[in-house]
């Protein structure tokens, strides 16, 4: 491994242990395979300039006479590029994420994810915590991690209060059946009219409430019929979506650890009874409190939360990291819950991997008011527009195929447009944005990789282990080389919780294929060995393609 060879390089050279090997890739291909800042690091401790430390290294690495390294050189103020042998890139990318998977073997990560709320249809703004969440646990498990992904169900609260009140004054049960979310959504909505005119519905949605958490039998079974028919619908959507859940532990699960998790707050010291009788976390002057119980008694999502990461803990021993995918509203909330883990000796790597909001142009998206886009909306649009996109191509498919197809590009185009940028980002919805085939989108990949295929049917081309290439051109390493970076872009993707990570590489991928393939002759190379070289180059690109839109939820299909 370089790496190992670099450390034994610089212990004898320097007498310097190395805990890890830095190893980066050069904005431009040209400049060699891999970079190494290492001498401007070794600079520093060693109080030399870099460029002598790096010209140093590199003259005992070749010295060494590493094989797989066909040329290296010192660039710039003391980077050190490193350009592979063909053979060693290829052996690499047999390997695909081997290396990953050796250090990553006994890692435990618990991801939460989609999370919807009970008696709510999904809109496009639950579309993002899906699919992020999935992309990084996809991601997760391609690299050897054990990954258990849990949706949080918002299955408790005084909003089955509301549902309840509003069930018994306005609501009909044969309409309900008929319709069941459509029909709970709208008598939500009303509610939060009528409240807005009488204030008294909220007392009477907390009483409701109440009466549940207490075991009321009629308000037990009006719950449960929710919950039942609103996991029905999630079930449908995530289906669709290729969204997957290990566990759907919904906030009412964790009821029996409430009254556990307040006392050992009190214990712990960790909280304050208040004067009115409600129980607080006090994180000190000038600073908000995390409040875990009500002056009434009751508890809050707070409580639950804290309950569900104490189980999680208990459940899966040694669990390394603890990511939850919430929109940055919520980012005060939880700095709030880990800080309260860390007060009760609970250690784990939590990370709150946020996402920005998905507005509609006049602004926020809001249930309560009626003013959101569906996602079933969405995914029929977006199918009925790839339809229409196919039809006037005359792709020559059978119907069920052509159908298939259309479906397969509109949720590629749905999943792509969101995934490719920055998580962070706020996304303002229109339906041309969301559902956009033309430019830097999925429909764009899908396409190369369908022409690849193409490309390798009529060449007779059968995929098989290739140990030796023969390159002519400059570009055909470039492609080459950019193809070895594939598992190492998905572990900086997956590090940190970017899946846009991914998608920008793959993009570019395609293009460096596209420009190679305008450029240089795969079916009419000058001669067999050519040839061969050539059609294996551009199974790989269909291979990193096809394995990196996998990752992030998208199929390719063999035709297009």
């Amino acid at each position: 491994m370089l790496d190992h060879s670099i450390s034994h390089i610089v212990k004898k050279l320097f007498d310097i242990d190395l805990e890890k090997v830095v190893i980066e890739f050069p904005k431009e291909v040209s400049f060699g395979d891999v970079a190494l800042p290492l001498a401007m690091q070794l600079g520093k401790q060693l109080k030399k300039n870099p460029r002598e430390v790096a010209e140093a290294l590199v003259k005992a690495i070749e010295a060494e006479r590493l094989p797989e390294i066909a040329k290296i050189e010192v660039a710039g103020p003391g980077f050190i590029n490193i350009t592979f042998t063909p053979e060693y890139l290829i052996g690499q990318i047999k390997g695909g994420f081997e290396k990953f998977q050796q250090e990553n073997t006994s890692k435990k990560i618990l991801l939460e994810y989609g999370s919807e709320n009970i008696a709510k249809s999904m809109t496009v703004g639950h579309l993002r915590s899906n699919i992020i969440g999935q992309a990084c646990a996809n991601m997760y498990k391609a690299l050897g991690w054990k990954v258990t992904s849990d949706s949080h169900i918002g299955d408790w609260g005084l909003q089955f209060g509301k549902l309840i009140v509003a069930y018994h004054l306005w609501g009909d049960k044969a309409t309900i059946e008929k319709d069941p979310i459509n029909e709970l959504v709208k008598l939500y909505v009303h509610f939060h009219e009528e409240e807005e005119k009488d204030e008294t519905l909220t007392d009477q949605a907390r009483a409701e409430f109440t009466k549940l958490e207490k075991g009321d039998i009629e308000n037990k079974k009006l719950w449960q019929w929710f919950y039942d028919a609103s996991m029905k619908e999630f079930h449908e959507l995530h289906k669709i979506l290729d969204v997957h859940h290990d566990t759907e532990l919904g906030e009412s699960f964790y009821l029996p650890w409430l009254n556990h998790i307040v006392e050992l707050c009190k214990e712990k010291k960790i909280a304050v009874v208040g004067e009115d009788s409600s129980v607080y976390i006090d994180f000190g002057k000038g600073k908000q409190p995390l409040y875990i119980l009500k002056k009434d008694g009751s508890t809050l999502y707070s409580t639950r939360d804290l309950a569900a990461i104490e189980y999680r803990l208990t459940e899966y021993p040694d669990l390394k990291r603890m990511v939850y995918f919430v929109d940055y509203s919520q980012r005060p909330y939880f700095e709030q819950l880990f800080a309260t883990a860390k007060k009760l000796d609970w250690y784990c790597d939590f990370t709150h991997a946020y996402f920005g909001l998905v507005r509609l142009p006049e602004g926020k998206m809001s249930t309560r008011k009626g003013n959101v886009v569906y996602l079933r909306e969405l995914i029929a649009e977006g199918i009925k527009r790839a339809q229409e996109i196919l039809e006037e191509k005359k792709v020559d498919l059978p119907d069920t195929e052509k159908e298939e197809l259309a479906k397969m590009v509109a949720l590629g185009a749905i999943k792509f447009g969101d995934l490719v940028h920055n998580r962070a980002s706020d996304v303002v919805f229109s339906w041309d944005t969301a559902i956009s085939f033309d430019g830097d989108t999925s429909a764009y990949l899908q396409y190369t990789y369908a022409r690849i295929k193409s490309i390798m049917r009529k060449g007779d081309y059968e995929e098989k282990v290739v140990n030796k290439v023969v390159f002519t051109l400059p570009i055909e390493h470039h492609l080459l080389s950019f193809i070895y970076r594939f598992p190492t872009i998905v572990a900086r993707a997956a590090d940190t919780y970017e899946p846009h990570v991914l998608a920008q590489f793959l993009l570019h991928v395609a293009a460096l294929f596209n420009q190679f393939y305008n450029d240089v002759p795969v079916l009419k190379a000058n001669n067999d060995d050519e040839k061969e070289t050539r059609l294996y180059l551009i199974s790989q690109v269909a291979n990193t393609l096809k394995n990196g839109l996998g990752l992030l939820g998208i199929s390719v299909p063999e035709k297009m």
